[in-house]
């Protein structure tokens, strides 16, 4: 059946969110639903067949998406439990029932997909075989990616390269993750659908090595007496680079990351040499939480005040900890917010902290989303307001970014840069800001695929070259432990 909007009245379609009580364990992770909705209100217009207007009742008439209806149904096995969406054309009306915040995501990936589909109920589930797997990848990647034009890539040509290597494969997983790492985005892959966790060593991974640049003390690595500059046993380094989507420049770092990234909960034995020859032992378990608070903030010896945000969470005392955070540093003389290594999170998360150093409403670049299975949608001009005085940071501050600043992180700096007071110190960052579908491929692996370019106000894109920075610095290959080159840059002069 070929792709249709789901509605064809082009009357504006009444989006019903779920209504949640106040003891729900989905309430807070869905707070945000309303404004994610609306962000992606353009795409949506073109899936759907017509502006929405988002509602907490149904009108009983027009065309409606209902979203939610088992929400807050307790009788159910919320893991167990699979997203579901009911189609009725004739009637105008989507019924959506997705029980969590991950089931809202994948019902929203997956309306794109809705418009090649016949009325009925339509599970949310991962391909059957094989055939259908590859059929969903060349499908969803050939009417969703929007950067075939900007980098050169001919999507048949490289399907029909690999088609037949993911058929032959004893496993298809690598051949899958293999294919879709000629796209060069990090949001356009395989994602294994268990909970990872990864360890808190940076490695510098190269087609025949990998090296630890950076080994935080007291970790089982640093207690083994793995140090900065060893070299990684008892890896592959090709396999891992040629499976890892990234841009070029950043995927030195991107891949290293997957080498120390794990199922949660499970353990893995690891061995490290020095350039003189000594060795390395240690086993170490992939945590549920990341290593380090998620954010810390200090005044440095030199009046400075340094705010560390390790990744953006959803929780509102994440945002209080922001406040006291930056309440705590106001007599400083500058702010050095440091986001290396951030890979992103919450993105609503990493939008309100954007807000704080807004001083007016501000234009901060465009949005030019994939029209499904189309070109690619006029440009959407991005703007913000600023947040409330008790909120902002009104003084000087300089952001510290590196490749694996990455997806939300670079929403957080998306028309900050440029402004007067704001600098950016460091590497570009991972060119790769987030505004991906989610969608089940095969058991245990979800499907991620970028919809749309982000430019900033000079028009440069973001996919594929990431935020730029005022002042390069590279970091060299190791460094002494507690030895910051960037950081003590930063700090010398304002």
């Amino acid at each position: 059946m070929s792709r249709t909007p789901l509605f064809s009245s082009r009357q504006p379609i009444s989006v019903v969110l779920p209504s949640c009580p106040e003891d729900c364990g989905e309430r807070l992770r869905l707070r945000d639903l309303p404004v994610m909705l609306q962000a992606h209100a353009e795409q949506l217009r073109h899936e759907l067949g017509g502006p929405i207007q988002l509602m907490t009742f149904d009108p009983g008439k027009g065309p409606r998406w209902i979203l939610g209806p088992s929400t807050c149904n307790r009788s159910i096995t919320i893991p167990s439990y699979t997203p579901t969406h009911t189609l009725d054309r004739k009637r105008e009306i989507l019924i959506t029932d997705a029980p969590t915040a991950e089931g809202m995501v994948l019902a929203i990936s997956s309306v794109a997909s809705l418009g090649r589909l016949r009325d009925g109920v339509h599970p949310i589930v991962p391909a059957r075989t094989l055939e259908q797997a590859l059929e969903r990848v060349q499908i969803e990647v050939g009417e969703s990616w929007p950067s075939f034009s900007l980098k050169g890539i001919d999507w048949a040509a490289l399907c029909d390269r690999h088609v037949s290597q993911v058929r032959a494969a004893k496993d298809p997983i690598p051949v899958f993750q293999g294919w879709l790492a000629h796209l060069g985005d990090a949001h356009t892959r395989l994602r294994p659908t268990a909970p990872q966790g990864t360890l808190p060593y940076r490695v510098w991974l190269q087609q025949d090595a990998a090296i630890l640049l950076d080994v935080p003390p007291n970790t089982p690595a640093w207690r083994a007496g793995a140090r900065p500059g060893w070299r990684l046993l008892g890896v592959d380094p090709r396999a891992c680079w040629t499976r890892t989507a990234a841009p070029a420049y950043a995927r030195p770092l991107i891949a290293g990351m997957r080498l120390v990234t794990g199922p949660v909960g499970t353990e893995r034995s690891f061995q490290a040499r020095s350039p003189a020859g000594s060795l390395a032992r240690w086993t170490e378990p992939f945590p549920e939480t990341p290593w380090g608070e998620a954010l810390e903030a200090r005044l440095l010896p030199s009046g400075s005040g340094l705010l560390k945000i390790r990744r953006w969470l959803p929780e509102p005392e994440f945002e209080e900890s922001l406040d006291s955070a930056l309440e705590s540093l106001r007599g400083a003389k500058g702010l050095i917010v440091d986001l290396r290594g951030n890979g992103g999170g919450h993105v609503w998360t990493a939008h309100r902290f954007r807000a704080r150093f807004l001083h007016t409403s501000t234009h901060l670049g465009s949005l030019r989303y994939r029209i499904p299975g189309g070109p690619l949608a006029e440009a959407e001009p991005l703007r913000q307001e600023p947040a409330p005085r008790s909120q902002r940071w009104d003084g000087p501050v300089r952001f510290l970014t590196d490749a694996l600043t990455h997806s939300a992180s670079e929403d957080a700096l998306l028309g900050l840069q440029g402004l007067p007071w704001v600098e950016v110190l460091g590497e570009p960052s991972g060119g790769g800001s987030r505004r991906e579908r989610v969608l089940p491929l095969l058991p245990g692996w979800d499907l991620l695929v970028s919809t749309a370019l982000t430019y900033d106000r000079q028009w440069r894109c973001v996919e594929a070259a990431g935020i730029p920075v005022d002042r390069l610095h590279r970091p060299p290959s190791h460094h002494k432990a507690g030895e910051d080159t960037l950081l003590q840059i930063a700090d010398r002069r304002w």
